[in-house]
């Protein structure tokens, strides 16, 4: 019954595909590319070098978004080349000049570095997470000397200044080995950052059916429940998830953490179902993704809403309007979502 019915719905979705074209595309059409920023100059360096790692990175491709024109469209900001030669040509060219040739190497393994201007002059976002190495020169064990998890508040255009602020903190404290302290090799520091891109929903290009009821369902790309459908509640607005039992009735799923219907992914939020996808690394929410390379179109979420009937284009033009054009707010804050953490499963700038 249930594969009856998924077969059937297939055909309904792609023969509903023109539907696309009646709706907003994205939140961010354009890509804005950022070459190499101007870094405060200090008198010296205590480091001999420093190396940049940006293999934890959940997306090495871009460095988030900004606002690209007078009307405030947000665009994709993207570093000229990958991300690790742009940092690390950025450090070089600002600092080499002035490293100490005896004093400790550095290394900065970079999780994050993420930035969002607001648009109509509202304040944005810039999030830096990393942990700092540094090791004696001519030995090859590092010691750790500083974590960094930071968010920084960012004016309108004023994203590059923020970037290279974020940089510097890098810097800080300056490098102090302590003696008998716990030291690691370059391989056990490199060896960990890769265990998100590791999920086995990230390896994936198949999505099974179904509801994930928690976040490491979703991550293991393991439903709770395989036989589901979903219905809206024309007037609350609220998607409902519902398992198909083996007598052909609904049970609801009140705990629902997301679906994949179709080979789509939907996270459950605030009774909505949110289109997500894999981009590079990460989790993005699709209405962020550029149209030519998105894959998640929705069409599941645009067939159900298509069935609620014409008398209830006010409710389909609410729902476009609160996820594709307005956006969702990460939670506590007034930063725009456009991923989730991988860590948490949370929504994030």
């Amino acid at each position: 019954m249930h594969w009856k019915y998924i077969s059937a719905l297939l055909i309904m979705i792609h023969c509903n595909i023109a539907l696309q074209a009646q709706y907003p595309v994205t939140q961010a059409v354009q890509q804005v590319k950022l070459s190499q920023i101007k870094m405060s100059t200090p008198a010296a360096l205590p480091f001999s070098g420093i190396d940049i790692s940006t293999a934890a990175m959940q997306d090495s491709t871009a460095i988030g978004f900004v606002t690209a024109d007078e009307i405030g469209q947000a665009a994709r900001l993207v570093p000229d080349t990958n991300m690790h030669r742009w940092l690390q040509t950025c450090i070089k060219e600002q600092y080499a000049p002035l490293y100490t040739a005896t004093a400790p190497r550095l290394l900065c393994v970079i999780q994050d570095l993420r930035i969002q201007e607001q648009k109509n002059g509202n304040d944005g976002f810039l999030r830096l997470k990393a942990v700092t190495y540094s090791t004696p020169i001519r030995e090859d064990r590092y010691q750790l000397i500083n974590t960094i998890d930071t968010v920084m508040m960012v004016s309108k255009n004023s994203g590059t200044s923020a970037i290279a602020q974020a940089i510097n903190l890098l810097l800080q404290p300056s490098a102090s080995l302590q003696k008998n302290s716990k030291t690691f090799t370059r391989l056990a520091i490199a060896e960990p950052v890769n265990m998100n891109g590791r999920a086995p929903v990230m390896l994936t290009r198949e999505y099974k059916t179904g509801a994930y009821l928690s976040y490491e369902d979703f991550r293991n790309n393991r439903p709770s429940v395989e036989n589901i459908t979903v219905k809206i509640d024309t007037k609350s607005g609220k998607f409902n998830v519902y398992e198909l039992t083996k007598d052909s009735a609904l049970a609801a799923i009140p705990a629902c953490w997301g679906i994949a219907f179709a080979n789509e992914l939907y996270i459950c939020y605030q009774d909505m179902l949110v289109p997500v996808e894999k981009n590079n690394n990460s989790i993005m929410l699709s209405s962020w993704v550029t149209p030519d390379k998105r894959q998640n179109r929705a069409m599941f979420w645009r067939w159900i809403l298509e069935k609620a009937g014409p008398e209830n284009n006010a409710l389909r033009n609410d729902i476009f309007d609160r996820i594709y054009r307005k956006g969702i707010n990460v939670p506590g804050t007034s930063a725009l979502a456009t991923r989730l953490d991988l860590d948490k499963g949370g929504l994030s700038f």
